[in-house]
C-alpha cells in the first residue's frame, strides 16, 4: 500500500478484498501475486486520494467517496469490467460541497451519499440525483457522515451538528429523532458508525456518549455507556465502529480498546474485554470488515 492509514475496506461480489487509503487512494489485494494492485489519482482516476467509503453499485462496479476529510474530492465510480473510473455528477454547486463521506446502495437499488453537500439519493431509474432535505437549526447544509438501511428499510443518517434523522420506506422527507437524553444535538452525539444487532434494534456509535440503542419502530432509546465501576462495561464512551462476525457476537471498536458483545445472553449489556492481539497496533480504528473465513479486517 502506498499509505498506511487504512480509512475504508470492502469485499465484492468476487471475494476480491478493496482497500481505501487516507492519503494514496484505492487498491486492491491481488492474492496470485501477493500485491497490491493501485488505481491513479487524478486525471483518468480518483477525485481525491482520501478515500472515505466504498460500496458495490450491485453489478460490476464500485462507488467510491473521497475527499470529505480535505473538503474537496466527489463520488466516483469504478467500472470493474474496464478498469475506468468515472466521477459522478451529483449537482454540486461548490467543490466543497462534492466531498463525500459516505455511500449505500440499498436494497431497492437506491443510491444515498452523504457529505459536505448533505444527503443526495438516486433511484436505479434516475439519471440526476435528488437532494433529501434534512432540517437544521441553523443556516447552511448540514455535513452526513454515515448512512445505513435497517432491516425494515428505513434509512438512518448521522450528521455533525443536527444528530440523527430517519426516512422511512416510501417518504419523500426525513425526520429527526429525538434523543431523551439531549434535547439539543451535541457534539458527543456525532455517530460514526450504524449496526442492527438483532431485526428492530439499532445501535449507534457515538464519540462521547457511548453506544445508543434505538427501538426502530418506537423509536424509544436508551444508552450503553462506559462505568468505571464495571470491569465487563463498555471500554470507552467514544466509540468508532461495529462488527458482528458469523456467530452473532458484536465487537465494539472504541479510543480504549474493544469490547463484545453477546446479543443471545439474558443480559443485554454485558460486555467483555476482548485482549489485545498483537496485529492490533492501534487503538484508532477506522474501518472495520468480517471475512468470509471468519477473520476480520481492522483498518487504523
Amino acid at each position: 500500500l502506498g499509505d498506511n492509514k487504512v480509512t475504508a475496506l470492502l469485499v465484492d461480489n468476487a471475494g476480491t478484498l478493496w482497500i481505501g487509503t487516507e492519503l494514496s487512494g484505492l487498491a486492491r489485494l491481488d492474492l496470485d501475486h501477493d500485491n497490491f494492485v493501485r488505481y491513479p489519482v487524478g486525471k483518468g482516476g480518483l477525485s481525491s486520494p482520501a478515500v472515505d467509503a466504498i460500496a458495490s453499485d450491485g453489478n460490476e462496479g464500485l462507488w467510491i467517496a473521497t475527499g470529505a476529510g480535505e473538503g474537496l474530492g466527489g463520488l466516483d465510480h469504478l467500472d470493474l469490467r474496464s478498469g475506468v473510473i468515472t466521477r459522478a455528477d451529483t449537482g454540486a454547486e461548490n467543490p466543497q460541497a462534492n466531498a463525500v463521506r459516505s455511500v449505500l446502495v440499498d436494497r431497492q437499488g437506491t443510491l444515498w451519499v452523504g457529505g459536505h453537500g448533505g444527503l443526495l439519493r438516486k433511484n436505479p431509474r434516475d439519471a440526476r440525483f435528488t437532494r433529501v432535505a434534512l432540517p437544521s437549526t441553523s443556516a447552511g447544509i448540514p455535513h452526513v457522515y454515515a448512512v445505513f438501511q435497517t432491516r425494515d428499510d428505513t434509512i438512518w443518517v448521522s450528521t455533525a451538528t443536527e444528530g440523527l434523522f430517519f426516512i422511512r420506506p416510501g417518504a419523500t422527507h426525513a425526520q429527526v429523532l429525538h434523543d431523551p437524553a439531549f434535547p439539543a444535538a451535541s457534539p458527543g452525539q456525532l455517530t460514526l458508525d450504524f449496526l442492527e444487532p438483532v431485526p428492530g434494534e439499532l445501535w449507534a456509535a457515538t464519540q462521547g456518549d457511548g453506544v445508543m440503542v434505538i427501538d426502530t419502530q418506537s423509536l424509544s432509546s436508551r444508552h450503553i455507556r462506559h462505568d468505571r465501576a464495571l470491569v465487563t462495561s463498555l471500554p470507552s464512551d467514544i466509540v468508532g465502529k461495529f462488527v458482528q462476525d458469523r456467530s452473532g457476537i458484536v465487537w465494539v471498536f472504541t479510543i480504549e480498546g474493544v469490547g463484545t458483545y453477546n446479543p443471545q445472553c439474558a443480559v443485554t449489556t454485558v460486555f467483555a474485554e476482548a485482549g489485545q492481539p498483537p496485529s492490533l497496533t492501534s487503538r484508532n480504528v477506522t474501518t472495520v470488515l468480517p471475512a468470509r473465513n471468519g477473520l476480520i479486517w481492522v483498518g487504523h
